[in-house]
């Protein structure tokens, strides 16, 4: 009935040949082309697809992969071809599956479609609705307008001072809490979330960071892109066994991590010990990992999720179609890295694919572990972002061709994906 034909790439910029294997075939051909580059992609080497004629000769003729490698070769696939969409819910689904099937998730703590719950999701939806600021042609009327815009922006700040009181009060109603845990994607609003628990709470803490525990030799994607976001980046042992430490009262002695050269350092790091009284503070896209998570038990910890939820449309509305919040932590984390970090865009672009499948992976998945959850996200992000983006002239001189060239037909989609979205909110400065 054609119904997969709606998420072939329909963006002109990037050509035709976009996806070409799939266009113009029937639902049933395109499940078999997809089968067999699976296939192929699987008896490869290094998760590059072989020559098919190679499938019949010893030893692949007798191979039977393992689920998780026949799993990795079907998102990378999608990924490779354009179906961005369908490989990251696939992913999503892949994750929570595994967790229920470990007893590391109860069918409570199930995430709702990338929500914490439906009555979350529902409530997001609805204040943005009430302030007319739940469609991008919604958010440009109210900034021509001045004041409307205004009002909204004063409506959530409003709203994130009362999330930040709420954070604080269940903190403090905690009693015997020995661990505050902020978690959640790149560029989810962690670090802010952090700034306002501490300044607000009064309480003594200490910092703990995670950043520091990476190992010299990172797992890689295919491309050589260095694969931060994944549990096996870190050291995992030598993590646990500090948490257990400071836990025990002894000081450690923290490690040191130089990404510019991307090596632990022989040297060491500052040392660390809890005092009587004192909270360890550890703000990490890791935080949900079991190692951190269940170095504390439910009653020594308080955890708290940060993740944009924009409940916006496209354009009028009228296609039905949100804007993921995905796209929110990209456009932030792109242009803090292009500023803070010395990455450049050509860089940063195809580098969140690897941020992205790690959050749908180990951290969205993990969320229903949190005491409570932050929506960090505000009607006006993009409007904002759009204005920043106005001056970057290297994103806007990118050509989408020289990704898919280079084999990254998924950094191609979101850059583009990101012009669709820049180009169509008002400029605000």
């Amino acid at each position: 009935n054609g119904g997969y034909k709606k998420f072939i790439s329909s963006i002109e910029n990037l050509g035709q040949n976009v996806m070409l294997p799939l266009r113009d075939r029937t639902n049933y051909e395109m499940i078999h082309i997809l089968a067999d580059m699976i296939t192929m992609r699987v008896n490869g080497v290094n998760d590059r697809p072989m020559a098919v004629e190679a499938l019949a000769e010893f030893p692949h003729q007798y191979y039977r992969p393992p689920e998780e490698s026949l799993q990795d070769a079907t998102i990378n696939t999608l990924l490779e071809i354009g179906l961005t969409k369908h490989a990251e819910e696939y992913l999503a689904y892949r994750s929570i599956k595994g967790l229920l099937r470990e007893g590391e998730l109860t069918i409570s703590q199930l995430p709702y479609f990338g929500f914490k719950s439906k009555k979350q999701r529902n409530e997001i939806e609805q204040f943005y609705k009430s302030l007319g600021c739940d469609t991008i042609e919604g958010i440009n009327d109210l900034l021509r307008e001045g004041k409307p815009f205004t009002n909204m922006v004063k409506a959530f700040n409003e709203r994130a001072a009362k999330q930040n009181e709420d954070v604080v009060d269940s903190f403090l109603g905690k009693e015997g809490v020995k661990a505050v845990i902020i978690a959640g994607p790149s560029s989810s609003g962690k670090s802010t979330t952090t700034k306002k628990l501490i300044q607000s709470s009064g309480m003594p803490f200490k910092s703990l960071t995670v950043d520091m525990y990476f190992k010299s030799d990172q797992p890689k994607n295919p491309h050589g892109d260095t694969l931060y976001e994944l549990p096996e980046s870190l050291d995992l042992n030598l993590l646990y066994q500090h948490l257990q430490q400071l836990k025990a009262g002894k000081e450690i002695i923290t490690p040191l991590y130089d990404f510019d050269k991307g090596i632990r350092l022989d040297e060491p790091g500052p040392p660390l010990k809890l005092n009587n009284g004192e909270i360890l503070l550890i703000d990490s896209h890791a935080g949900l990992f079991p190692t951190i998570r269940e170095s504390f038990s439910k009653d020594e910890r308080f955890i708290v999720y940060t993740q944009p939820f924009p409940m916006i449309k496209y354009g009028d509305g009228s296609s039905g179609e949100f804007i993921s919040g995905s796209y929110d932590n990209m456009l932030r984390r792109w242009l803090r890295d292009s500023r803070t970090r010395g990455t450049s865009f050509e860089f940063n672009i195809p580098h969140w694919r690897t941020a992205e499948l790690g959050a749908q992976r180990d951290i969205r998945s993990r969320m229903g572990h949190a005491d409570i959850v932050v929506d960090t996200s505000t009607a006006y992000d993009f409007h904002f972002l759009g204005a920043a983006y106005e001056k970057q002239d290297t994103f806007w001189n990118l050509d989408p061709q020289k990704f898919i060239e280079d084999g990254q037909l998924y950094a191609a989609i979101a850059l583009s994906k990101a012009r669709e979205i820049l180009n169509s909110v008002e400029k605000q400065s």
